[in-house]
């Protein structure tokens, strides 16, 4: 013989409501540890950012500073080069003057013995050659 089941409402809403809560309890506790890793990755990936921003001005920094120092590094060859070659400046008139002035002359000549265009370069030709050993 089987012992009959007793049904009782009450008993069952309230287990049933039980239930509910702890349902209600562990989805809470999944939402809070979702939050929690959400603000960890967000917490991360603010740090890797700020990281990649100090890096980046690193850089940059230490770009500007080997620019700057380039910069000083090839300037001072300019001054040791004029410096021990400032005599040629006073040559400068003496070398541009008539260059000027023959020019137009030279550059005539040179398109009547070598025709347009090439004939026009013959006053460069002429010039650099006279001073370029001087240089």
């Amino acid at each position: 013989m089987t012992t009959p089941r007793l049904y009782d409402p009450r008993s069952q809403r309230a287990v049933a409501a039980g239930m509910a809560e702890q349902y209600k309890a562990e989805a809470a506790r999944t939402n809070a540890e979702a939050a929690l890793a959400l603000v960890a990755v967000q917490t991360a990936q603010a740090e890797a950012a700020e990281r990649l921003a100090a890096e980046r001005s690193a850089r940059k920094r230490t770009e500007r500073e080997t620019d700057r120092a380039e910069r000083r590094r090839r300037r001072a060859e300019l001054v040791a080069w004029v410096s021990a070659r400032w005599q040629l400046a006073l040559w400068l008139p003496v070398i541009v003057a008539p260059g000027v002035l023959a020019w137009q002359a030279q550059s005539a000549s040179g398109d009547a013995v070598f025709g347009a265009g090439l004939g026009w370069l013959l006053a460069l030709f002429t010039e650099t050659s006279a001073w370029h050993e001087r240089i």
